[in-house]
């Protein structure tokens, strides 16, 4: 039976490489993101959902409980587009609620499912959310320092529970959609393999958190 994948921010980007690469695996992949993705689209089927508000929220945790992923991956993330010194509240908030709060929601709406199948959940983090790692991107930074710290507490409510919930955090990832390497930046493909690997363990096994810099990523 192919995997049933919920891939949350996959309209361009690394999550619009995961999807190109679950989808050719065979994986059946419902996608979301906040509008359609640029031709050629992957195979599966894609939701539009703005994660900023609150409607697409409930529609996203609304599908979360209703069906049995053996896999969901938040990879949706924004960040500030100016200094933090002219960084508005609406901004601050966008940035905390598409990075941090739904993911609570999306982790929320996996432990009321209250199903007996497996699931493994990802929150795709970020080097930027260590510690002393120097980035001046405070509103994004903060988001993704509180998804780890997301990560580990979620676990603990998840023990007892067949939900596995990871943080992968990367360093400087391949733009666009191209999943082979053809720079300095890590490719789309390790991401995808790293979360294969996660799904081929047995149930013994938990990963909390894989920190993966790019190997010209000098200030993690």
């Amino acid at each position: 039976m192919p995997l049933k994948v919920l891939l949350i921010g996959a309209s361009r980007g690394l999550g619009k490489g995961l999807w190109r690469a679950f989808s050719e695996d065979g994986a059946h992949v419902t996608a979301v993101g906040r509008s359609l993705p640029d031709a050629p689209s992957p195979v599966g089927n894609f939701i539009e959902a703005d994660l900023t508000v609150d409607e697409g929220i409930k529609d996203i945790c609304s599908l979360v409980k209703s069906e049995s992923f053996n896999c969901v991956v938040y990879v949706a993330g924004i960040w500030e587009q100016e200094a933090f010194a002219k960084l508005g509240y609406s901004d601050m908030s966008r940035i905390l609620a598409t990075n941090l709060l739904t993911p609570m929601k999306v982790g929320q709406a996996l432990v009321e499912r209250n199903s007996t199948s497996r699931c493994n959940l990802v929150f795709i983090g970020s080097t930027c959310g260590l510690e002393n790692e120097g980035s001046s991107s405070v509103a994004y930074v903060s988001s993704k320092f509180g998804l780890r710290g997301l990560t580990h507490s979620l676990r603990e409510v998840c023990r007892g529970k067949p939900i596995y919930v990871t943080c992968l955090s990367p360093g400087s990832i391949e733009p666009g959609t191209t999943m082979h390497q053809s720079s300095d930046r890590i490719p789309h493909v390790d991401i995808y393999e790293i979360i294969r690997c996660l799904l081929r363990l047995s149930p013994m096994a938990l990963v909390k958190e894989i920190i993966v810099p790019a190997l010209s990523d000098i200030d993690v």
